[in-house]
């Protein structure tokens, strides 16, 4: 019999490419399915879901609860088709004729990544995960973070991701590389993506998200790589969202002292809080000329929650100034506008749902009312908290009768000037309680505003991007 070939398409090629899942998930039932055929040559296509198409003779996999792999079987070649979604079974079975032989028949073998040896006499097959996954356990989250923002990026995140991988995949000279976008755009799923995909490439891969961040994309199915290395000669650096300029300067001299391949940075500048760092920003970038690269499609956020935090973003950037004078206040709205362009102004959502709501009276019944639509949400989170709620700690402090309300709803409760803690997390849902001179600023702004004043109004652009599905402010008067 001669020896199966193991072949993927372009489209195959792409698609997983561009998937954020557990990877090893794809490639364990890649696996299974060479145990199955040098188990049983004859049958083992028997019990497998064959799809209706006239032309070829295509199955389909479930990988996860949302995703489907999909191949044909021709003689003694697999053809691995596509891999994604639901409707990749339908995208494919609709093409026409021609348009299918030209995909069968422009073929590239399956990379020898794909897979490792491993002696196990409960194995017929020497080929199984190139990584191994966590407890099965875990696939118990898959629907809350199997979610298209978190698996697979789009095409303009492709775009971005492509660009930037078939430059660095390499070695070379030293190249730096920044990602700018507003909240929950995608910019840590590329770097994921990244890492993902340099690992499968042999390449030394070191990653620096927030211990936030990493606890968060941890608490899912998939494990970011080189999370717990150094920074070694010819490795590649991924910063997700440094802190402040002072951590991006220290990383750029450490990338310098060592002789890293490169260093890549994902950044939305107005989560920095440091009053008039931008000038700053602007030099540095002008001393370094970074590869800069623009993301403006939020996945995360539904549109009207995404929209009214950016609208607040955009009030407090054009009513709060440093500055008193009217010609240093306009040089200094000036001055944010390249950044506000590209991280307030040109932010697109593609949910249109949400909700966004303010109570100023019956505040207690109103919060009563709020918490139990929560707990009756049949997709409340249980792998992360669900809900995220912000006390003014002077203003409007949360009251005792109240949290009580939240027991066992697996919430987090933080104070405004607590915002730095949340960046680059996601909930389901925010509550924000303001009191009356936090809401005049917000909704007024400050001239002349001092250090802390611009640290607190500015705080809120990370903290009302930070929901999902519903953002809720409640004022005391």
């Amino acid at each position: 019999m001669a020896a199966l070939k193991f072949m993927q398409t372009s489209k195959f090629a792409r698609s997983y490419s561009r998937y954020n899942g557990e990877r090893a998930r794809v490639r364990q039932k890649i696996a299974e399915l060479i145990t199955k055929h040098q188990a049983d040559p004859v049958g083992w296509l028997r019990n497998l879901e064959r799809l209706r198409d006239p032309q070829l003779e295509i199955y389909r996999i479930k990988v996860t609860e949302g995703d489907r792999l999909i191949f044909s079987v021709d003689s003694n070649k697999i053809i691995f088709l596509d891999v994604g979604p639901h409707e990749v079974m339908e995208d494919f079975l609709s093409l026409s004729a021609s348009a299918k032989n030209k995909i069968i028949d422009s073929l590239l073998e399956l990379p020898k990544w794909f897979f490792k040896s491993r002696s196990s006499s409960s194995l017929k097959s020497n080929l199984t995960l190139a990584d191994e996954g966590g407890e099965e356990m875990r696939w118990i989250f898959e629907d809350e973070l199997n979610e298209s923002w978190l698996q697979f990026l789009d095409e303009e995140q492709s775009k971005v991701r492509d660009k930037i991988f078939e430059q660095i995949k390499t070695p070379g000279e030293f190249e730096f590389h920044l990602i700018l976008g507003g909240a929950g755009t995608g910019k840590t799923v590329i770097l994921l993506n990244i890492a993902l995909s340099l690992k499968e490439e042999g390449r030394n891969v070191v990653t620096r998200f927030s211990e936030q961040v990493l606890k968060y994309l941890n608490s899912g199915v998939q494990r970011v790589p080189g999370s717990k290395l150094e920074l070694q000669p010819g490795s590649v650096v991924l910063l997700d969202d440094p802190r402040d300029l002072t951590d991006l300067r220290k990383m750029l001299q450490e990338c310098a002292r060592v002789g890293v391949r490169a260093l890549v940075v994902t950044l939305d500048p107005f989560q920095w809080i440091e009053r008039r760092v931008y000038e700053k920003f602007y030099d540095l970038i002008d001393s370094l000329e970074p590869k800069l690269h623009e993301l403006s499609l939020c996945y995360r956020q539904s549109a009207n929650v995404g929209s009214k935090a950016l609208q607040f973003t955009d009030q407090i950037l054009e009513k709060t100034s440093p500055f008193i004078l009217d010609a240093k206040i306009e040089a200094h709205r000036k001055s944010l506008d390249p950044l506000r362009e590209i991280c307030v102004e040109n932010v697109r959502f593609v949910d249109d749902g949400g909700r966004f709501r303010i109570y100023e009276k019956d505040l207690a019944v109103s919060f009563l009312t709020e918490v139990t639509r929560i707990r009756s949400r049949i997709d409340l989170w249980r792998h992360w908290h669900p809900l995220l709620l912000v006390e003014d700690s002077v203003g409007f402090p949360l009251p005792r009768e109240w949290k009580s309300q939240l027991k066992g709803l697996n919430s987090v409760t933080k104070p405004i000037e607590a915002s730095q803690q949340v960046r680059g997390c996601e909930y389901q849902e925010v509550f924000l309680l303001l009191g009356a001179r936090t809401w005049d600023m917000i909704s007024n702004g400050i001239l002349g505003a001092t250090s802390s004043d611009w640290q607190r109004a500015i705080s809120f652009h990370t903290l009302m991007t930070r929901p999902k599905d519903s953002l809720v402010l409640f004022i005391k008067s």
